[in-house]
């Protein structure tokens, strides 16, 4: 899902849900860092996130590392992560 531009699909995110997973590629689709415009939204806190990679052999996604989401949305590598977003608008 593309986020149009700001805040586009993640204010509507934001708004009706208090915790969103989010599963990326960071660069790829877009030519963006996904974290980076969710971080630059300003809607949502995270602080842990996780790199992932599919294990074609049990086709589910195995644990690669634990990175701050702080670094991870300045990075420019092309890597899986998981996320979750906690909505600052609906705190639980």
């Amino acid at each position: 899902m593309r986020p149009t531009g700001p805040p586009g699909v993640l204010s509507d995110f934001a708004s009706v849900a208090p915790v969103t997973y989010l599963l990326t590629r960071l660069q790829r689709d877009f030519d963006e860092n996904v974290l980076k415009l969710v971080a630059d939204t300003g809607l949502f806190h995270a602080e842990i996130c996780t790199e992932v990679e599919h294990d074609p052999v049990s086709h589910q996604l195995r644990q690669v590392g634990l990175h701050s989401f702080t670094a991870v949305s300045q990075a420019e590598d092309n890597r899986h992560y998981e996320v979750l977003l906690r909505s600052r608008a609906l705190r639980t």
